[in-house]
């Protein structure tokens, strides 16, 4: 994958993740940007972010304990799971 489309994966995240959730964030909570290599230990931290409705204002993946095509499609499997 080429390094100019890693911002785009990042759009594209923020994006699918805005769509499921349309609501906005309380101004006096704190918000949270999510930059994730998402293998299991980025895969489970995540959810528990989800799970405890934390204001999280985006998600930026990066390669790191997997490459960045599979650490895309890694988070793009745990966001639907949570708002299915």
């Amino acid at each position: 994958m080429m390094l100019a489309t890693l911002p785009l994966l990042a759009i594209a995240i923020a994006m699918c993740y805005s769509q499921e959730i349309p609501k906005r964030c309380d101004v006096s909570s704190m918000s949270y940007v999510l930059d994730v290599d998402t293998g299991v230990d980025d895969a489970m931290a995540l959810m528990a972010m989800l799970s405890y409705n934390k204001c999280i204002e985006a998600i930026t993946v990066v390669a790191g304990n997997t490459d960045m095509e599979n650490a895309y499609n890694n988070t793009m499997r745990v966001l639907p799971r949570k708002f299915n």
